[in-house]
């Protein structure tokens, strides 16, 4: 998807926020509801919410290697200390 530019973006960002604001199993009917009256704003909401979904994979899968890496570290460190 391309970022989508500022009148795009004044368009799409208040349904974007009302889907992320909403529980993730009602976003479906939700967005078929919205593709039936406009489906390029529908797209644009999905793709972003797909964008959303990875970014906050991603952050978890960096926050958990972190985290392990930490403990690691910690683990190794303490054991150098007598």
């Amino acid at each position: 998807m391309h970022a989508p530019n500022p009148d795009e973006w004044q368009e799409v960002s208040p349904y974007l926020d009302e889907a992320l604001a909403m529980p993730a199993e009602e976003r479906a009917g939700w967005l078929a509801s919205l593709r039936e009256s406009n489906p390029e704003l529908a797209s644009m909401v999905e793709a972003l919410l797909d964008e959303h979904r990875l970014l906050e994979e991603e952050h978890f899968s960096n926050t958990v290697l972190l985290n392990c890496q930490s403990r690691c570290w910690l683990g190794k460190a303490s054991a150098l200390i007598p």
